[in-house]
């Protein structure tokens, strides 16, 4: 059974007349890796701000380990932040950025970090008494190695001297994180750090932070607007629309399951048609009756289609349930994206074939790939 570390219950967060998170309830893992997802203005970013401590939710709960953390501040929360600007401290190495959260936590905070009782351990050899002076040298050597730790997990061991405003922009990034984690927080929370660098190093970043959270073993909430982001790393994924949670799921189930239209249309790209559900297991959309699976809509209910682009398959005419004209077509590199008009409608096929503006197409769509929603349902 998997252990929860944070519930939010009905959490509610206003500024002025603006609710900016309306209701959310939400439990999370551990080690889980959740990604908050959505548009500008959705309220992820004020949800993980809430968590972390730095806003205050007007009404709600946010439960850590079974205790309420509502009023008590960031550093007092098993929480650290990775911030969309890094907040890196310009004037210092990279060593002192990483080392800055263990030697600004104080003394007693560091012999509990460490445990008193290793640290004179690993003084004593054959004296009787250990002086505080020895424990605290002691201490510094015990931050450099976790600083040293934290730099390898990231790939930048080697570069504890190097000023941060040296460093390129992923680089940066890295240094970020690894201050976050070198305190061995119990959730890591990450507003959008990949937001500033290109294409290339984003997505490399992408399987690099999956793999730093399966090797921390902790729990990873992460919020960003990218769905190939959340797509790339996530183990469930948090849908959100004007503060409000539109599907939680796998990023499999809400790619082949979108609940409504509006997740349909952000989880990659769709055609949406709509359509009647005739009876069990048959749809009409088009003028044209098809086989779908799984569905339990009323005899003749009015319901919207959604079909990916790669789920439509290019046939000869004498098999095709639908038959169109060529549009438009873009070369993706491992596909061609083609614009279809069928009837004055205009839909949106991949294929790996080539295809001209004008040519005539036939297509079918197999049963298990017609996905059926609810007209209208919770846009």
């Amino acid at each position: 059974m998997k252990k929860e570390v944070i519930e939010l219950i009905d959490l509610v967060k206003k500024y002025d007349d603006d609710t900016i998170v309306n209701g959310i309830n939400l439990k999370v893992y551990d080690n889980e890796f959740l990604t908050l997802l959505g548009p500008s203005g959705c309220g992820k970013t004020t949800t993980l701000r809430m968590i972390g401590g730095f806003e205050t939710p007007d009404s709600g709960s946010i439960i850590i380990n079974q205790k309420i953390f509502n009023e008590l501040p960031p550093y007092a929360r098993p929480v650290n932040t990775v911030f969309q600007r890094y907040a890196l401290f310009t004037h210092l190495n990279v060593f002192d950025n990483v080392a800055f959260g263990l030697n600004n936590r104080g003394y007693s905070y560091q012999l509990n970090f460490f445990g008193e009782e290793f640290i004179k351990s690993e003084l004593i050899r054959e004296k009787k008494e250990v002086t505080n002076k020895e424990i605290k040298n002691k201490i510094k050597d015990l931050i450099a190695i976790e600083v040293t730790k934290a730099l390898t997990l990231v790939k930048l061991a080697g570069f504890e001297k190097r000023k941060v405003n040296q460093m390129s922009g992923g680089q940066q990034q890295r240094v970020a994180l690894a201050r976050a984690i070198i305190n061995r927080p119990q959730i890591l929370l990450l507003d959008e750090p990949l937001s500033a660098l290109d294409l290339k190093l984003r997505q490399n970043m992408q399987y690099e932070l999956k793999e730093i959270q399966k090797k921390l073993g902790i729990t990873f909430i992460y919020v960003t607007h990218d769905q190939e982001e959340a797509m790339t790393m996530s183990d469930r994924i948090i849908v959100m629309k004007d503060g409000v949670i539109q599907q939680m799921g796998t990023p499999k189930h809400i790619y082949n399951e979108p609940v409504n239209r509006y997740v349909a249309t952000f989880i990659g790209e769709s055609n949406i048609i709509p359509g009647v559900y005739i009876t069990k297991d048959k749809v009409r959309f088009m003028n044209v009756d098809f086989d779908c699976m799984g569905y339990n809509f009323k005899d003749n209910e009015a319901v919207d289609v959604v079909i990916r682009p790669e789920d439509f398959d290019v046939v000869d005419m004498d098999k095709a349930k639908l038959i169109g004209v060529v549009k438009s077509t873009i070369f993706k590199g491992v596909h061609n994206k083609l614009i279809i008009d069928i009837n004055g409608v205009d839909f949106e096929v991949n294929t790996y074939e080539n295809y001209n503006v004008g040519d005539s197409i036939g297509l079918k769509v197999d049963p298990y790939e017609i996905h059926i929603m609810k007209v209208n349902a919770n846009e």
